[in-house]
């Protein structure tokens, strides 16, 4: 479960980086879109640590 949360919180940062990086501004919907995908990532993570397990 941790380790799910703290891929989620990587993706998270990385996202918001590069898209930071590609418009030039750190906007609302930008950090709404890492967000989501942060949570969407964490939560195949953890998915699939279930099934490995």
């Amino acid at each position: 479960m941790v380790d799910a949360i703290v891929l989620a919180i990587a993706v998270f940062f990385g996202w918001m980086i590069l898209d930071v990086v590609k418009t030039k501004k750190l906007t609302g919907e930008v950090v709404i879109q890492a967000g989501f995908v942060g949570i969407v990532a964490g939560i195949l993570w953890y998915g699939i640590g279930v099934l490995l397990s």
